[in-house]
């Protein structure tokens, strides 16, 4: 017999959710979908509907709510500041719920261009303006020269953290992943 769903507030039926998700994103991530999603938070559809519009739409609030803006440290070189900057992002992507969720985020953004628009909005482009800013005030204090696009250089950053933790049992991020990925970009940066 299955359970009736039960009334909840606001904040219980948030958390039952996003652990639901994280569930469901551990076992098979690609089935995950609002009756899934209602079926192991134990709510119904309407009160899913009530909280997001759409499966896209509460991955971006799972993000939101586990991984919060990215730092943009000032330590007063554009080293020490890409240095501080990776070792944050190298611990949310170490982050069990992070990895759990990518897989699925990942395959999400390649079917539906919603799905692509909230993770860039969403997730990307906060990651963007922050070294965007670590760089501008490299650029202010004569560090590096100013440069039109600096897309490679974020891509130096956080493609190979990407693709290391992507597949299941990928292995641990560690402080020589910042190294490198820090050599990348400063190398892209001349």
């Amino acid at each position: 017999m299955t359970e009736k769903p039960v009334r909840r507030r606001r904040q219980a039926v948030v958390d039952d959710v996003f652990d639901a998700v994280i569930s469901l994103a551990a076992l098979a991530p690609v089935e995950l979908n609002v009756m899934a999603i209602c079926r192991e938070a134990n709510i119904t559809r309407t009160t899913f509907y009530r909280h997001w519009s759409d499966v896209d739409e509460l991955l971006s609030a799972i993000l939101s709510h586990q991984f919060v803006q990215p730092v943009t440290p000032d330590t007063n070189t554009v080293e020490g500041d890409l240095r501080e900057l990776q070792a944050a992002e190298i611990a949310m992507f170490n982050d069990a719920t992070f990895r759990a969720l990518l897989p699925l985020l990942v395959s999400r953004v390649t079917q539906s261009s919603a799905a692509a628009t909230t993770w860039e909005q969403g997730f990307i482009m906060p990651r963007r303006q922050s070294v965007r800013l670590i760089l501008d005030r490299a650029v202010e204090r004569g560090q590096i020269k100013p440069q039109d696009d600096y897309t490679p250089v974020y891509e130096a950053l956080v493609g190979p953290l990407v693709v290391a933790v992507l597949f299941p049992q990928s292995r641990e991020l560690t402080s020589t992943d910042v190294d490198r990925t820090v050599r990348a970009a400063l190398s892209i940066l001349g």
